[in-house]
């Protein structure tokens, strides 16, 4: 279920799939089982549906502090037979605090930029917490996607412990035009805490390149307006993995890559 002017809900009532280029990253990167995968920014929950159909029996924790989008969110869990699933209602960031969220009618931001770019958007007021406050006490995290519209590197800088600690793969979108600093200074600090390397994919799923080179990623997500962004820890299996596929191409053509990946490794992640 979805609002009726969802830009996200139209593709999917269509019959497309929404971030389809999300499962075979999760089924080469994840470890199989229950892992512990954190969402910031789930929206009306279809980036969700993509990590539950590659890992079902994950533990899932979803940051959705729209008032607009959550009640979807719930039910479309609830419809998919994942009640259980963690849904925290606040914004994540870099502080604790509060800030205003503009909801438009796909997707909501704390950006003022986005928000200049977006007729009549909704304000709301939303408390903020970080990811070192919520997963201080918990297990391993193993994943970390993010998809904040602009506010991906607040999350990040407010989950420094937990990247330290936990070294999850971590998964965030890159819009250069709406940040108000040079990315290459987040992406230079990514790189102090062991994640040298990026790799880039189109908003559509299909792979961009590979880099360590700062300012060429920044280029590749300014000239796409902005990309998804996968990086590893350094020196990790799952490092060793990631670099290993080819990512050029469509979704269509890198799941068939991965696919022959995990034969080759007799299916365990």
């Amino acid at each position: 279920v979805f609002p009726d002017d969802s830009g996200i809900g139209r593709i999917i009532g269509r019959g497309a799939e929404w971030d389809a280029g999300l499962r075979p990253i999760i089924d080469l990167l994840v470890p199989g089982g229950a892992p512990l995968i954190c969402e910031v920014g789930s929206n009306i929950g279809a980036s969700v549906m993509q990590i539950f159909a590659a890992r079902p029996s994950a533990a899932v924790v979803c940051f959705e502090p729209s008032d607009r989008f959550r009640p979807f969110l719930e039910a479309n869990l609830e419809l998919a037979g994942y009640p259980a699933t963690k849904v925290i209602p606040l914004l994540a960031g870099q502080t604790t605090g509060s800030m205003t969220l503009y909801n438009t009618e796909t997707t909501a931001s704390v950006v003022a930029e986005w928000r200049d770019d977006h007729p009549l958007p909704r304000a709301q007021q939303a408390r903020m917490t970080t990811l070192d406050d919520v997963f201080v006490r918990c297990r391993r995290l193993d994943f970390l996607k993010i998809d904040a519209d602009g506010f991906d590197f607040e999350v990040l800088r407010g989950g420094e412990t937990i990247l330290r600690r936990d070294r999850p793969v971590i998964y965030f979108e890159l819009s250069p035009q709406l940040l108000s600093s040079p990315p290459q200074d987040d992406l230079a600090w990514l790189q102090t805490l062991g994640y040298p390397t990026f790799i880039c994919f189109f908003p559509m799923g299909g792979g961009k390149g590979v880099s360590a080179d700062v300012d060429e990623v920044t280029r590749w997500c300014a000239d796409a307006s902005h990309c998804d962004v996968l990086a590893c820890p350094a020196g990790s299996e799952v490092e060793a993995r990631a670099l290993a596929i080819d990512w050029r191409g469509s979704v269509s053509e890198i799941a068939p890559r991965v696919a022959q990946a995990l034969a080759r490794d007799g299916g365990e992640t």
